[in-house]
């Protein structure tokens, strides 16, 4: 039994009864939905898919495992063949993200996974309302700071408390500010801001670089939290600001955004060392399927061979924590779970990209 049928199979016996994207019943059946599609097998999850129910016990618009993260799941699982029909008044749901984005803005909350970045990943994914979209773009720029030619942002740290933070990640920082900020020059007519807002990050970021450090980036800049480097991985790290960049770069057509992104990627490859770089599991979020997944879409827009090497090392060390430990005892999850490194060993073994790449920025 291959590795990819051995997740499946615990996958399908333990269904999570948390309806979240990912970590939860969502993730995991994007999961077998990409499992049966690839396989060729008719898809039997569809009675497993009770949106409306979902819908009505989901109490958050967060990423995470609330709304914006299930309606952005559902809309993935429609092109798949699962018999799935997207079928929700999105006009009604739009105006009611664009709110929550411009509350979580108002807060200085524009994380990714729980915050206003998420949300508007999900407007992207679910809606063509370009008005709308335009409208939580200006609610972003209302918060952006200056000095001089850099642009930033700043958020609450969850450890030191304090509110003049810039997380440079993607998970949780302005890097996944800088991927949709791609994306939405990408989809809307009038393209001045978000070049602007790309310029400026960029600035910022090249202003932000830790020469001397393992990482070339810490995990955020602020007065009061030491300088220190980061771990190796999608979440915090150079490579989720890396792939950002250079994402952000092929949807503007940035050639300094694309060969930006380059360097920090090639910075990050040279960085193998499990132990030295903070990589312990074989999961998405910090582990060594977010790398293998990073590493692949970076040498599919490049066709650099380096990124290629890069992404089978991390593919193989992903194999090997998964073959070593007890598959029964991983938790199933998109994000810290099983579902995650399965759809990574689909996206391997089928060599191009897939559906769910969407969903994690990646791709």
């Amino acid at each position: 039994m291959d590795i990819i049928k051995r997740i499946y199979s615990t996958i399908k016996k333990n269904i999570s009864n948390n309806s979240g994207l990912l970590n939860g019943q969502m993730g995991e059946l994007l999961f077998l939905a990409h499992y049966d599609e690839i396989r060729g097998r008719h898809s039997d999850i569809l009675p497993l898919i009770d949106d409306q129910n979902i819908i009505r016990n989901t109490d958050t618009l967060v990423y995470s495992n609330g709304l914006c993260g299930i309606l952005s799941g559902l809309k993935i699982l429609e092109c798949l063949g699962t018999g799935y029909v997207f079928d929700f008044n999105t006009n009604s749901m739009n105006s009611l993200i664009s709110v929550e984005i411009d509350k979580c803005m108002s807060n200085k909350n524009y994380d990714f996974i729980y915050g206003a970045l998420g949300m508007l990943l999900c407007q992207l994914l679910i809606s063509g309302d370009k008005e709308l979209i335009v409208k939580s773009l200006n609610a972003i720029n209302k918060q952006k700071e200056n000095i001089d030619s850099m642009i930033f942002f700043t958020s609450y740290n969850r450890k030191t408390f304090e509110t003049n933070y810039c997380n440079l990640g993607l998970a949780h920082g302005m890097a996944a500010m800088i991927n949709i900020l791609g994306q939405l020059n990408f989809v809307i007519k009038d393209k001045v801001l978000t070049k602007s807002l790309l310029q400026g990050l960029h600035h910022f970021y090249k202003q932000k670089e830790n020469i001397d450090e393992l990482s070339l980036f810490p995990y955020g800049v602020s007065c009061k939290s030491k300088i220190r480097k980061s771990r190796l991985a999608w979440c915090y790290g150079d490579p989720g600001i890396g792939i950002s960049f250079l994402n952000a770069g092929v949807y503007s057509q940035s050639n300094d955004l694309i060969e930006y992104g380059v360097e920090i990627l090639d910075q990050a490859q040279k960085r193998k060392d499990l132990k030295e770089n903070m990589v312990y599991d074989p999961f998405f979020c910090h582990g060594t399927s977010g790398l293998a997944m990073i590493f692949l879409n970076a040498y599919k827009k490049t066709g650099m061979q380096s990124f290629k090497l890069s992404a089978e090392y991390w593919l193989y060390k992903t194999i090997d924590f998964v073959e070593k430990s007890d598959i029964t005892k991983n938790p199933n999850g998109l994000l810290e779970g099983l579902s995650g490194v399965g759809l990574c060993l689909l996206s391997f073994d089928l060599k191009e990209n897939l559906p769910w790449e969407k969903l994690l920025l990646i791709n």
